[in-house]
């Protein structure tokens, strides 16, 4: 752990001059170069306003006025399996950051070769080129929903990387305390998600002398949990509210969980754990009742910062509780050299064998409890199938998980006696409820957005 001089200071600043373009900051509204990668004045990074300044897709937008078809990637499906980079003979693609990115654009024939073998239809083919599309709420620059007083933060309005998340979390609170007042006997704000977008508000409504509260479904920082046991990085400092700069690299997600558990008891933050929020009404005096599993809670404001994946069904044999048991894969290219298991059959199985099965070194195993998919789309079928008849997935069908162990599992196929696999990681994609289910209960409305990748 390292604490750094600056977070979000000058690195990357660009200096406006007359013959540059401007634009106004979101967040003070000072005149800021359009190239610059941070607000000349108060520091905030432009890139965080991107996203929701960003122009709503609708209908069909595949035409680029008579020009063949151009790639673009959406980045909240896309699994950094190379299957479309590998298939372009252009090298129009590239995998940057764990993601399959269009970086030149120019060389494409519009043989639309990338969005064929895409896995999970995260290459999509439009007239806009490059540009990535993705889902979020559709929200204001002041990150509130179309429902006054609910606000989106973090992996749920589109940025999910820590930086980023921890961020939002920050200039949230900022909107929201221009012009707050305090009611007695009500809480000022109520967070339903506790990762790092989660977190940081509430460090920064406790700064503000906002009085809170934190749900979370499982653990604090569960999407960081998630990640595999291998090293991540953040590359660059970031700003702490009641903590300073902080910056972790080249270490494990331990020390990662380790500095946000050591920030949490510090500040005193309340986080209710292993608490679901299950729905969100608004009162008549402008206040909203929040009710979880274990009881309702009264609020001024809720601040949505739950993540993309929704609420994954779990794993219940022993040793489901182990780090390399896993219920989503946001990045297979980080994945060479070791042995797989997947649970399920679904689209989300599919895709994410046919990820892993393409890394170079893999062994990759799938269990299904029924014989054959008969809920998969055809496209993730017949490559699925292929795969398998290819060698290079081994298909375990009619068959169950029953123990997980450190090296090993134990699988249990109808008819037969139960065999252990040698295994280093296990996705149980069982599928689960997706957050936009529990978003238009709440009258939040979903929107497409397209973002340019050179902006």
């Amino acid at each position: 752990m390292r604490k750094a001089q600056g977070a979000g200071g000058t690195t990357g600043r660009a200096t406006s001059t007359g013959s540059k373009s401007t634009r106004p900051c979101p967040q003070c509204g000072h005149a800021t170069a359009s190239d610059s990668a941070f607000c000349e004045k108060c520091g905030v990074p432009m890139m965080l306003w991107q996203l929701k300044l960003s122009r709503e897709v609708k209908g069909d937008a595949s035409s680029n006025g008579g020009g063949h078809p151009l790639p673009i990637i959406a980045q909240d499906l896309c699994i950094g399996c190379s299957a479309c980079v590998n298939a372009c003979d252009q090298k129009v693609l590239q995998i940057v950051a764990g993601k399959s990115t269009v970086l030149n654009i120019g060389a494409c024939t519009g043989a639309a070769v990338c969005a064929e073998v895409c896995p999970t239809g995260a290459c999509q083919l439009t007239g806009q080129g490059s540009s990535r599309r993705v889902e979020v709420p559709q929200i204001g620059a002041n990150f509130e929903t179309n429902q006054k007083g609910i606000y989106a933060i973090g992996e749920l309005g589109g940025l999910g990387l820590i930086k980023n998340a921890v961020n939002e979390g920050q200039l949230v609170i900022e909107a929201i305390k221009k012009d707050h007042v305090r009611r007695e006997g009500v809480l000022d704000l109520i967070f339903v998600g506790a990762g790092p977008a989660g977190i940081s508000g509430s460090l920064a409504a406790k700064e503000a002398g906002l009085s809170s509260l934190v749900f979370e479904q499982g653990s604090f920082a569960d999407t960081i949990r998630r990640f595999p046991n291998r090293k991540i990085v953040m590359a660059e400092p970031v700003k702490v509210p009641m903590y300073g700069s902080l910056w972790i690299s080249d270490a494990p997600k331990e020390t990662l969980l380790s500095v946000w558990q050591t920030i949490i008891d510090s500040a005193q933050i309340a986080i209710n754990e292993n608490e679901q929020v299950l729905g969100i009404h608004r009162n008549g005096n402008d206040t909203f009742h929040v009710d979880t599993a274990k009881g309702s809670y009264q609020c001024q404001k809720v601040i949505l910062a739950i993540g993309k994946r929704g609420s994954p069904r779990r794993l219940e044999v022993p040793g489901s509780q182990l780090p390399k048991v896993m219920y989503a894969l946001t990045d297979a290219a980080q994945y060479k050299g070791s042995r797989f298991l997947v649970v399920g059959g679904g689209d989300s199985a599919a895709e994410s064998v046919i990820g892993l099965a393409n890394q170079e070194g893999n062994e990759v195993s799938l269990s299904y409890r029924k014989k054959d998919f008969g809920r998969m789309k055809d496209r993730n079928r017949e490559a699925l199938t292929r795969a398998i008849e290819g060698g290079r997935v081994r298909f375990f069908p009619a068959s169950q998980v029953l123990e997980v162990a450190e090296k090993e599992v134990l699988l249990q196929r109808q008819g037969r006696g139960a065999e252990r696999l040698p295994n280093d990681f296990v996705f149980a994609l069982l599928g689960g409820t997706s957050p936009n289910e529990f978003l238009e209960s709440i009258g939040v409305s979903m929107v497409t957005k397209e973002v340019s990748v050179t902006a």
